[in-house]
Order: C-alpha cells, then sequence, then structure tokens
C-alpha cells in the first residue's frame, strides 16, 4: 500500500478511506504473505495528521475513522512491515506501530509533537507501553522530541536500519526471508504471538480515544493549542 499526498503525506479522510478499502479488498486473501506499507512521496513518509482535522468539529469522525482502520489492519492475517525513509511523525507512527515489523533507512526521524498543540496521540498513549515501556513512552510523548532512526531502534519502535544507499536493495533482501515461509505458518505464528498482547491493547485503545474525544478535545487547551498551531503563534494554555 503506498501512501500519497504531496507534499508531506500528511492523512486526511480521503487518505485514511483509500488505505480503509485498501485493507478490506486484502482481508481474506489466505494466500498473502507480506503487506508492505511504503510512501509515494520521495523522503517523508508521513508527517500525520492535518491539524485541521484535529479541531473539535471534524476530530470525533476522523479519529474513529482512523481507529477503525488500524483495528483494520490488526485483522490482516498476513505480515504486515513499515517501510520509513524520511520523517515519520504523528499519526503515521501509530500506522508503524500497528505493523508487525518496522524498516527504516538512516535518515529517518520520529516523534510526537501533539503535546507542543495541547494534545496526546490517543492510540500511542494505549499501545506504546505494551511496545516501548511506561517510562520511555512518557518521555516520547511528553516532550514531543523528533528523534533520530538509532534511538527509535534503541526503544524498540524499529526492526532494522538501513542505509540509504541500500535501502531499497536490503529491504528485498528482507522481504525475501520471510516470503519463503509458508502462508498459513506465518500466519499462525503471528496469531500466537498476537494472542498475548491485543486483546489489552485493543480495549485501552478505546478507553484512550474516549479520553482524547470526550474530555481533552473539548476543553479550552486543546482548542487553543490547534489554532495556535495552525495560525502559527504560541499557544497561550489555561491548563483547562
Amino acid at each position: 500500500i503506498t501512501i500519497e499526498n504531496p507534499p508531506e503525506n500528511r492523512f486526511n479522510e480521503r487518505l485514511v478511506t483509500e488505505i480503509t478499502n485498501s485493507l478490506e479488498t486484502i482481508k481474506g486473501n489466505d494466500n498473502l504473505k507480506l503487506l508492505v506499507f511504503t510512501s509515494g512521496v520521495q523522503g517523508v513518509f508521513s508527517k500525520g495528521f492535518s491539524y485541521k482535522d484535529r479541531l473539535p468539529e471534524h476530530a470525533g469522525p476522523f479519529i474513529a475513522a482512523f481507529g477503525h482502520m488500524l483495528y483494520l489492519l490488526n485483522e490482516i492475517p498476513s505480515i504486515s512491515i513499515c517501510e520509513v525513509d524520511g520523517p515519520c511523525i504523528g499519526g503515521s507512527m501509530e500506522l508503524m506501530g500497528f505493523c508487525d515489523m518496522v524498516l527504516a533507512s538512516d535518515r529517518s526521524t520520529f516523534g510526537h509533537p501533539e503535546i507542543h498543540a495541547g494534545l496526546f496521540p490517543p492510540v500511542a498513549a494505549a499501545f506504546y507501553p505494551h511496545l516501548i515501556g511506561r517510562n520511555r513512552t512518557m518521555e516520547l510523548l511528553m516532550t514531543g522530541q523528533i528523534i533520530g532512526a538509532a534511538e527509535a531502534y534503541d526503544m524498540g519502535l524499529i526492526n532494522r536500519i538501513f542505509p540509504l544507499r541500500r535501502f531499497a536493495e536490503e529491504t528485498e533482501k528482507f522481504y525475501t526471508r520471510i516470503e519463503t515461509a509458508s502462508a498459513l505458518t506465518l500466519k499462525l505464528t503471528k496469531k500466537a504471538i498476537d494472542a498475548a498482547l491485543y486483546e489489552k491493547v485493543m480495549t485501552a485503545i478505546r478507553t484512550s480515544e474516549n479520553i482524547y474525544v470526550n474530555e481533552l478535545l473539548p476543553s479550552r487547551d486543546a482548542q487553543e493549542g490547534v489554532r495556535a498551531v495552525i495560525e502559527g503563534r504560541k499557544p497561550k494554555w489555561l491548563n483547562r
């Protein structure tokens, strides 16, 4: 699945709908071994959501549609891999986290800057503690820091880092190692691993989304933060 919405590959309603439709199409394909997410925009994977979609009048339905897309991805039996070259920021990191493995070029960057707009990423808040631990999740989401591929690897967010000049060659080699296996064995191996994790995660994501939509978004600070980003100014927090 190629993500293409130049220049920054930001997720919007059209992009989420197209990805969802693609996932629906392949959901029942028992012979599919490998699903790869890649970018159609050179040098950037995705810079996440447009902040206009975070305004209260748009955010509820959009968050629900994005969440449905991730739930559907979780139901795909084949192995999913996110192929990242360049910035992978915000909501695109949540998509990345839901993939089974992540391959990144050495120029890739990662981060959740939502805190600077008075927000938090609901899927990441629910999922990352299981993926990278509670304390590292706190640091990543509460500082909004953008990190490089090496630090993301150390945190456990990505599987492999490849030099940019050999990125295409090395990712193909990696895929070949998986494609030589039985589709059934791959599917059942994934099912066994996920059984230990995803029941708790999916429940936690619904709780996190409820906090985000019903408690955070109606707040004065969330509305001020998003509008400040859109207007290119510093937010004035009221802490309510």
